[in-house]
């Protein structure tokens, strides 16, 4: 699922890639990345593996050779499976991203829509990630981004899918 250190991630791959660009751009650069995965998530006494299919398509746009701004769109789907008991849900990751550079080697980063999402039929909605948030990191190296804004719902997806799928 998207999460703060996979947006600044992106941020900084475009980054690489936008600086390799044009100095002058009237139109930003376009990167899409198709994604097709499978990792492994531990749930402590147990394990669930995770697919996940989609696009991240980031657009990088420059002023006078600098980036300046970033636009990365998630189209993704999730799904976690426990191998021992062939259980799975799947979540949608829709949504985007806005990335804003400044001068001082800072930058914004908000990130808005559906991070996680899981409904079970007969009971609706269980647990999502979505909304907006809005995090403040003072350098390329800031593990701890300061939370500028946040409106929504926003938990730990990860413990919600390892309870969801426990044995």
């Amino acid at each position: 699922m998207r999460t703060r250190a996979l947006a600044v991630v992106c941020a900084l791959a475009a980054c690489v890639l936008a600086l390799a660009a044009s100095a002058v751009a009237a139109k930003p650069a376009v990167t899409t990345i198709p994604i097709d995965e499978t990792n492994i998530i531990n749930c402590g006494g147990y394990q669930l593996e995770e697919s996940v299919q989609g696009t991240i398509t980031i657009r990088s746009f420059s002023q006078d050779g600098e980036l300046v701004r970033e636009i990365t769109a998630y189209s993704l789907v999730h799904t976690f499976t426990n191998p021992d008991t062939g259980e799975s849900v799947r979540t949608p990751d829709v949504g985007i991203d806005f990335v804003r550079f400044e001068e001082d080697g800072s930058f914004t980063v908000a990130i808005i829509g559906i991070v996680g999402r899981i409904t079970i039929p007969g009971e609706g909605l269980v647990v999502a990630d979505l909304g907006r948030i809005v995090l403040f990191f003072e350098s390329p190296d800031d593990e701890e981004p300061d939370v500028v804004f946040d409106a929504g719902k926003h938990v730990d997806l990860s413990a919600a899918i390892c309870e969801a799928l426990a044995p």
